[in-house]
């Protein structure tokens, strides 16, 4: 006996076919029902033909395919023959290699699974089946969207509905997720072509809700959407998942009465409660994929960051080896600022003078950071732990110089009410800075080369010498040394201090550090005012021509001005008017509008050599002492910008 073989969801159901036509279609009542959006209600059939069977299509839409090629007419199949509506595959065979079951009068053998319902003549029996059979499907449907459509269509099939919608309940009212019609066409989605009165006790209840003739019912007849859109027959049924109601499934014929009863309810009330299982399952999966793909893309945002980050690493690990190869110290400086050969061979010297106890002079102009340095020395030397005390002897009038170094003893003087310890005792254990010491006069000279002599002082009016132990560091914008030949300073005095010379450089022999100096107070000084701005090309060329005779402190006098008087921006209009009344400098090769501090700074480093050179003579020896270098560090310089000679 010949065989059709419908391959569905991982399972064979085969149908046997006997005297009577097999219909195949999406009808309910169809002898082997299919669920494609493809097939026609009834599509095709099959008929015994001899010992074998010959197919016929019915008018379909979509039309039928036997072994890929479209069929008109009738057909004779043969054994293996493929019949194909949409995605819906369906084999004809002569015989089904399983045993059959054993009841006779059964025209269908289930060869995996769950196999389609027997021919009892009971048509609730077929539509129960139908429903399970629906069901089956709409579980293995993942889809969101696809399933709506689905679960609609499956509906009006079921129940033969004029039109169906799936209406989810929201917070502000209810919302139509899908609107389908018999033809499988999808239609507007309006809450205005339902009836909400009808919706809303669903949902209330949890009830399904069957009317024959809704104009006529007497809980709705009053509804104006009831009457506005003249209903019919109305099926409305719960979709309730885990005693939540996630929405309504709502049919309707507004052209027949009575197309709706239990039965139907029943069939679909069954039905719908599978269907809200795969709507949920369906979203939930949904946002699982979702969540999966934004988790994918975070990660694939945060290994190209990691990857940015890792590259810059390692180019500032780089940057920050090559720079420590070239400018590593012992110790730290702080706040003294400069990548400058001057600067750097100043802070070479310092490595090796920290940290013993031997006298320093710091020589160098005005405003050029001795007193900085000076601490620098003693915060890093062996006597950081000791008082670090300061006198700028330039600052204190004669008379009280001595006072003010030695100390006094109550009654020594009009005023001196109360002994006073003096700077040297104050000083004991650490470090005594004096400031401008080449403006000390020649009487206190001598006093103060016998303190340092004998390690000990004896306070003004008192009779005991008190024993001081105390690390001198002397400043001075003075050359010391041609004051001594001069005879304007003691000699002996001077080699007590001078155990070494440190020679500060004024700011305009480092042009190269003003970038640097600059940033770093007025990052300093917004901090101190609450203010935000940055330093504009045009300003940083007016800073780098200018020749700053007051040095650093001049430098931060002009930024602590410019951003208490300036923008977000700093121009050269913010600076004071010393500045902006030189002449500008000379123009730099190239565009300089958008250039880079490391640009600028570059361009007037490599003029200034070139200058120097030509004022030299060509003498890199006599051009090196100029601008502050050494002779190699002047030949490397010209070596990286090209300067022949």
């Amino acid at each position: 006996m010949p065989f059709l073989i419908l391959e569905r969801a991982g399972e064979k159901i085969a149908r046997e076919i006997g005297e009577r036509t097999v219909t195949i279609g999406r009808a309910v009542d169809c002898d082997l029902p299919i669920d494609d959006p493809c097939s026609s209600r009834r599509h095709c059939e099959v008929r015994c033909v001899g010992r074998g069977a010959a197919v016929r299509d019915l008018g379909s839409r979509n039309g039928t395919l036997v072994n890929g090629e479209k069929l008109s007419g009738e057909r004779e199949l043969a054994d293996g023959d493929e019949i194909r509506i949409g995605d819906c595959r369906i084999r004809f065979a002569l015989s089904v290699p399983v045993v059959a079951p054993e009841s006779a009068g059964r025209e269908t053998a289930a060869l995996a699974g769950i196999g389609a319902p027997p021919r009892t003549g009971c048509p609730e029996c077929a539509r129960l089946a139908r429903v399970v059979e629906v069901a089956t499907m709409l579980a293995g449907e993942t889809d969101p969207e696809r399933l709506l459509a689905r679960i609609l269509d499956a509906a009006i099939d079921l129940s033969g509905a004029e039109r169906g919608f799936l209406v989810r309940t929201d917070p502000g009212g209810f919302r139509i997720s899908a609107a389908r019609n018999l033809e499988r066409s999808t239609l507007e989605r309006s809450i205005d072509q339902i009836s909400r009165t009808i919706c809303a006790e669903v949902a209330k209840t949890g009830a399904p809700l069957v009317l024959a003739d809704a104009g006529r019912d007497s809980r709705f007849r009053e509804a104006g959407s009831v009457i506005d859109l003249a209903l019919r027959s109305v099926l409305c049924l719960p979709l309730a998942h885990q005693e939540e109601i996630l929405g309504v499934l709502y049919l309707d014929n507004r052209f027949a009465k009575g197309i709706f009863g239990s039965a139907d309810a029943a069939a679909l009330g069954a039905f719908a409660s599978s269907a809200a299982v795969s709507l949920q399952q369906a979203r939930l999966l949904a946002r699982l994929v979702q969540r999966e793909r934004e988790i994918a893309e975070m990660n694939r945002s945060l290994e190209l960051s990691l990857d940015e980050r890792t590259r810059e690493l390692a180019t500032v690990k780089e940057t920050l080896a090559t720079r420590q190869a070239e400018f590593e110290t012992r110790y730290s400086y702080g706040r003294i600022l400069g990548k400058s050969e001057a600067m750097q061979k100043v802070f070479r010297l310092l490595d090796k003078i920290v940290p013993t106890d031997v006298p320093v002079i710091l020589q160098g102009e005005s405003g050029t950071g001795k007193e900085l340095v000076a601490r620098a020395i003693h915060f890093g030397g062996p006597r950081k732990a000791g008082p670090f005390v300061s006198l700028n002897c330039a600052a204190v009038a004669e008379p009280l110089l001595e006072s003010e170094l030695f100390g006094h003893e109550k009654g020594s003087f009009t005023g001196a009410t109360e002994p006073k310890k003096g700077l040297f005792e104050l000083a004991s254990g650490g470090t005594l800075f004096l400031d401008e010491v080449a403006d000390m006069p020649a009487a206190m000279q001598k006093s103060l080369l016998r303190a340092l002599q004998e390690g000990e002082i004896r306070r003004v009016g008192g009779k005991d010498m008190i024993r001081v132990d105390v690390r001198i560091v002397a400043a001075t914008n003075a050359d010391l040394r041609e004051l001594v030949e001069e005879e304007g300073f003691r000699a002996d005095l001077y080699y007590r201090f001078a155990g070494v010379t440190i020679e500060l450089p004024p700011l305009r022999r480092r042009p190269e550090d003003i970038p640097l100096l600059a940033q770093a107070l007025l990052e300093e000084t917004c901090r101190d005012q609450g203010r935000e701005a940055a330093l504009s090309p045009e300003a940083l060329r007016v800073l780098l021509a200018h020749p700053w005779p007051g040095n650093v402190r001049q430098l931060a006098n002009e930024i602590r001005r410019a951003v208490a008087v300036g923008g977000e921006s700093i121009g050269p209009d913010d600076f004071s008017p010393e500045l902006t009344r030189r002449t500008p400098p000379p123009a730099l090769e190239g565009p300089v509008g958008e250039a880079t501090l490391k640009v600028l700074v570059e361009a007037l480093e490599r003029k200034a050599i070139l200058d120097v050179l030509a004022r030299a003579g060509g003498n890199k020896t006599n051009a090196a002492k100029i601008l502050g270098l050494s002779r190699p560090g002047l030949r490397k310089k010209m070596a990286r910008y090209g300067i022949e000679g």
